[in-house]
């Protein structure tokens, strides 16, 4: 019978003044039967409870599962569950080993049919791919990997997002930040921050919470740049509790490396018992193997209580001879040649640091603006290092055009965006474009450029303006083909047959949407915290819309709603 055998420590935190003592726990696999309809976990009762629980999983289909674990206080109250996801297999035989691997960007083209990557076979197969990315648009793309094995079974595969931009100057600096918690109340009126204005802006900002109910909640951070543009936001979550007493001082410590013993069996690490504890620690590892491995570390407080451990890792080599002097290096700009075909530079000593200023000729085919330039070295045993970007540099061209303002306003049913410019040589023309999230643009019209000396106005009035809040900027294109963009301006245009209201928030059960839209059917999708969309919708035309939320778990989460002509978001708590 297949099994799955669990080994969890819990501790539970009632919401009064003083910690309840955990009397009950219970499982379910998958589907949650609600609160004291899960399967017994028979438990001593205690503040905290280790126990082993077997799970049996002979009823259940091959393929992903999820394993959820709640507990009961004294006081009858169930906790949240914690759940883990497994995999059910009915193979009892090794998996062979990896024999190929292929890529493909946003679209999967089927097992087999994408772009091949060449590997070694074997278990763990590290390679090196060059991925082209010169015929994607700009935007959000997915890459995704995955791996064939010796008996031609292709894997899952695994994907990562990247952004691709056309745009080559640098971000603007940072120039204020904002906080909320919970509820999102829109970009631009979350709690402010002060902040002083950079690329990197770090901060300590005070955030009151007495008015904040006892349990768990969300802060979110924010920043807005030079131009306007407010970024994505970071969250961490954080626990209010009523209780008023001290966490307890550690008292011990212990380590382990590579399998955890369980707590309390690990080495133990000498330390002086107090709430800060700084120690050195010489931990032995002649009797492990070459390679990767791991080391974990958890303490104990004087309450007998051991917390989570944290790992690092760490590689063993039997190599026991210094790298070879560094002789020789070699520089390029932006694409790499590949090892041994950059521009080389000599080293005038030799030696394991090399301290030596260079002058680095740069290629006449580079074309003026912002380059990349990266250094590699080479050791006296012919091995080349990898390289390292070591900085932005700036090839000089024209003189540019000098943009001395560009504002845009409402104007009746017409936005009108006005700019003025001077010293423009070699300047060809302006595009004017527009966006309704500040990172995608469109061309919406073109003017020609004076292209002489001395300041110039130009006027463009934009017709047929999206009914929102509205992004523009300009792309200064020269006769050499090379471009710059402007700073983003920012109009709002809507009117009041596009305002949405939701309500209650939060709520329990149903979510009411009051939108007059253009009356065509509606797209709703709801999102979650991260902003993945969990469950989409489609109704008919109607001003108040009924959503049932029952089934969603506690939390916060966004919801859009799309005609066809217009897109509106907002979020919503569900309690």
């Amino acid at each position: 019978m297949k099994k799955i055998i669990l080994l969890l420590m819990l501790f539970f935190t009632a919401l009064y003044g003083q910690t309840q003592n955990i009397n009950g726990a219970e499982y379910f696999i998958d589907t949650d039967p609600g609160k004291g309809n899960g399967v017994p976990i028979p438990v001593t009762a205690g503040v905290n409870v280790p126990f082993v629980a077997t799970i049996p999983t002979s009823s259940l289909t091959n393929g992903f599962h999820t394993v959820g674990i709640r507990t009961k206080d004294a006081a009858n109250v169930w906790g949240l569950f914690e759940t883990r996801s497994f995999y059910i297999s009915s193979a009892t035989s090794n998996a062979a080993n990896i024999s190929a691997a292929e890529y493909f960007i946003d679209t999967d083209p089927g097992k087999g049919n994408g772009v091949p990557i060449a590997v070694t076979a074997g278990v763990v197969v590290p390679f090196v791919a060059t991925i082209p990315t010169t015929s994607l648009a700009a935007g959000f793309h997915n890459i995704a990997i995955r791996t064939k094995d010796a008996t031609e079974n292709w894997g899952l595969f695994e994907n990562r997002s990247f952004y691709i931009s056309s745009s080559t100057s640098n971000a603007a600096n940072i120039s204020a930040a904002e906080y909320f918690i919970d509820a999102d109340p829109g970009k631009g009126n979350g709690v402010p921050i002060t902040v002083s204005a950079g690329s990197i802006v770090p901060f300590i900002a005070t955030i009151s919470t007495t008015s904040l109910a006892a349990g768990f909640h969300n802060i979110a951070i924010r920043t807005k740049d030079a131009n306007e543009n407010w970024g994505l936001f970071e969250n961490r979550s954080f626990y209010i509790s009523s209780s008023t007493a001290n966490v307890a001082n550690i008292a011990a410590a212990e380590y382990f490396i590579d399998t955890d013993p369980g707590k309390g069996n690990g080495i133990p690490i000498v330390v002086t018992a107090g709430t800060v504890v700084p120690f050195v620690a010489t931990i032995a590892t002649t009797s492990l193997g070459d390679g990767f491995h791991t080391v974990a570390i958890r303490t104990k407080d004087a309450n007998e209580n051991w917390g989570l451990f944290e790992t690092r890792s760490f590689y063993i080599s039997t190599q026991t001879s210094n790298a070879g002097i560094i002789v020789s290096g070699e520089y390029f700009f932006d694409a790499d040649p590949g090892v041994g075909n950059a521009t080389a530079f000599t080293f005038t000593t030799p030696g394991n640091t090399v301290i030596q200023t260079f002058n680095l000729a740069t290629s006449p085919t580079i074309t003026p603006g912002v380059h990349k330039l990266a250094l590699r070295t080479k050791d006296a045993n012919g091995k080349w290092g990898l390289f390292e970007v070591a900085s932005d540099i700036t090839i000089a061209g024209p003189v540019p055009l000098n943009l001395l303002l560009f504002t845009g306003r409402k104007e009746k049913e017409i936005v009108k965006l006005n700019w003025r410019t001077e010293n423009e040589i070699n300047t060809h023309y302006f595009e004017v474009q527009r966006s309704v999230n500040g990172i995608d643009f469109t061309n919406i019209g073109t003017v020609s450029a004076f292209n002489t000396s001395g300041q110039h106005n130009y006027i463009f009035d934009d017709a047929n303006p999206l009914k929102q809040l509205s992004f523009y900027r300009l792309k200064q294109i020269d006769i050499n083909g090379s471009f710059t963009y402007s700073n983003i301006v920012k109009i709002n245009v809507d009117d009041t047959k596009y305002q949405l209201r939701i309500y209650p928030n939060p709520t329990a059960n149903k979510l009411m949407i009051d939108w007059n839209g253009s009356g065509k059917n509606i797209l709703i999708k709801i999102m979650d915290s991260k902003a993945a969309v969990i469950e989409t919708k489609n109704v008919s035309a109607a001003s108040l819309v009924i959503v049932n939320v029952s089934s969603l778990a506690q939390g916060l989460y966004y919801i859009e709603l799309n005609d066809g002509e217009k897109v509106k978001r907002s979020s919503f708590i569900k309690q």
